[in-house]
């Protein structure tokens, strides 16, 4: 069934993983302050930290007023700020580039801050495999 207040759209983001052929950079456009929710589920878990910090760039500045964003991302404490693939998290076994993109928690939440959106909410594997959901808002 669709539903006209929702709009999907596709982005020819490059990666390695899904997209290898894709653009370079952050190729999406968006109205500034044009949504009140933006969700990002399974999204951050593969991205490395500049594609990390080119898509909460681009939340902040599409949230409207009193928005909020939903992401998730595998984070870590007592781990190296970042790790690709990582043995022995989660059920999966992770192979491939891109599969599994681990941040250290304090780094991940740093990342964040930077952008200009506040950790209203994180809730500790909000998957089966064991991704952390963050609830956002954008910093007056």
């Amino acid at each position: 069934m669709r539903d006209a207040r929702l709009e999907f759209v596709r982005i020819d983001m490059r990666n390695e993983r899904y997209n290898p052929a894709g653009q370079a950079g952050l190729p999406l456009v968006v109205p500034p302050r044009s949504f009140d929710m933006v969700n990002a589920f399974a999204v951050f878990t593969h991205l490395r930290e500049p594609d990390l910090r080119a898509y909460l760039e681009l939340i902040v500045r599409a949230l409207r007023p009193g928005g909020m964003a939903f992401a998730t991302a595998y984070v870590a404490d007592h781990v190296p700020p970042m790790s690709e693939n990582p043995p022995g998290l989660g059920p999966i076994a992770w192979h491939g580039p891109l599969h599994c993109v681990l941040y250290e928690r304090g780094l991940f939440h740093r990342i964040v801050a930077d952008s200009a959106l506040l950790i209203e909410r994180e809730i500790r594997r909000v998957s089966g495999d064991g991704q952390a959901g963050y609830l956002m808002s954008a910093l007056a």
